[in-house]
């Protein structure tokens, strides 16, 4: 009998310490978000499925896009969803200032996962395992 009130006891023991656990984590994980002393730019993410450039794109104007945002925020420099990925838009000549200068160093080229399933970068690249798959590539 004594037995099964100590395995009752533990279960509940492990149940309030998975609990205490994870609202830990949670608080420690809000921490780490609020640390960011970082200013935003202004714009929206929206919803990542609306895919909002798709739209313009569809449109036959994926400028217009860029250029009402810029209006929009009365900015160079905001941020939006492209893709499905959220992204920062730097635009002007200040913004490709920026952009080049900074290169490897503050900024770094991505593609999204989307771009890079339909065209492999070179970090995705196929690699070729014998010399006649070599030769059937370069021909």
């Amino acid at each position: 009998m004594d037995d099964h009130w100590l395995k009752i006891f533990v279960v509940i023991f492990l149940v309030l310490v998975l609990f205490v656990s994870l609202y830990s984590l949670q608080i420690i994980i809000l921490n780490k978000k609020k640390q960011y002393n970082g200013v935003e730019p202004p714009g929206t993410t929206g919803w990542p499925i609306s895919l909002e450039f798709i739209r313009a794109s569809l449109n036959g104007a994926p400028e217009k896009f860029f250029n009402d945002r810029v209006h929009k925020y009365s900015s160079d420099v905001f941020k939006t969803s492209l893709l499905g990925v959220p992204i920062t838009v730097l635009s002007g000549a200040a913004g490709n200032k920026f952009l080049f200068s900074n290169e490897y160093k503050l900024v770094k080229i991505w593609w999204p996962l989307s771009i890079r399933k339909i065209i492999p970068t070179s970090e995705d690249a196929f690699l070729p395992t014998s010399p006649s798959q070599s030769k059937n590539l370069r021909s």
